[in-house]
């Protein structure tokens, strides 16, 4: 598999290019229809062989039921669902420890994120890049959200070296996933785990919309909660790189279900519950 960025940003490939999209989902059900049509629709248009994992997040709403049928209708879609909350950044540990191709594709279920930047971002992951992030463009929402963001970013990116506008959109090759995997943190936040790993990261403007549907789950509380685990989280790593004194990921195992053909055309992946391991 060869690809080369091409003046418009497109993907064009010597072979069919095969990607795992990984989508963390928390009361998403007014937008996952959507969200689906148009991941179809992008990856089809740019000949990507796709299988669609979905990380439900023990959702309140009709979530898991929609995704369910989706997975019944389109064996290229899984589904794997918490059987309690465990937060959108262990979720997504989840679903790349299910990932089986050597391309993935990280992004949130709430149409923010346009699923037309996908080409974009594998085409620069092209170039000798392990992770590329979809930086934040536009009045995606308030300007005191802008503005306190703002400020947080800059604080981290000045501490790990992670871009100033990573956020949870992103690609990463299967070296950086199997890095991410081997981490081991207590309370795992997934940028600072990226910036950790030792391996080229860059990021690539990428405009956002406000949200259509529903409001966001982060109050301010949970915000500023994010913002002190992802601290704590590079301090840990940070300290295991220097002492090489690794510690769990999980003090709590995840216990869920998989559902799709796409579990069992890869049987053996994983044993349930998920403690956090490959």
């Amino acid at each position: 598999m060869r690809l080369t960025t091409q003046a418009q940003g497109d993907v064009e490939n010597d072979s069919l290019v095969r990607v795992s999209i990984v989508l963390p989902v928390y009361r998403n059900a007014e937008t996952l229809l959507e969200l689906y049509t148009r991941l179809i629709t992008v990856l089809q248009s740019h000949q990507i062989d796709r299988e669609i994992i979905f990380v439900d997040d023990a959702s309140s709403d009709e979530s898991l039921q929609i995704l369910e049928n989706l997975a019944r209708k389109d064996a290229t879609v899984g589904v794997l669902a918490l059987t309690k909350n465990v937060g959108q950044h262990r979720a997504i540990l989840l679903g790349l420890a299910h990932a089986h191709a050597d391309i993935i594709v990280v992004m949130d279920a709430d149409l923010q994120d346009p699923p037309e930047a996908i080409p974009l971002l594998l085409s620069k992951l092209s170039e000798n890049f392990s992770a590329v992030f979809a930086g934040k463009r536009g009045h995606y929402e308030s300007v005191s959200r802008l503005i306190t963001s703002r400020i947080y970013k800059v604080i981290f990116h000045l501490l790990s070296g992670a871009p100033i506008d990573a956020g949870l959109y992103f690609a990463i090759d299967r070296r950086m996933c199997n890095r991410l995997l081997q981490m081991r943190v207590n309370r795992p936040s997934i940028i600072a785990m990226l910036a950790s790993a030792g391996l080229p990261l860059v990021s690539i403007p990428v405009e956002r919309s406000r949200r259509v549907h529903g409001t966001s789950a982060y109050t301010f509380f949970s915000r500023f909660k994010s913002g002190l685990v992802s601290f704590v989280s590079l301090l840990s790593l940070r300290v295991q790189l220097k002492l090489a004194r690794p510690v769990k990921i999980f003090h709590e195992t995840v216990e869920y279900k998989r559902i799709g053909n796409i579990f069992q055309q890869h049987p053996g992946e994983l044993n349930e519950p998920f403690n956090g391991t490959r």
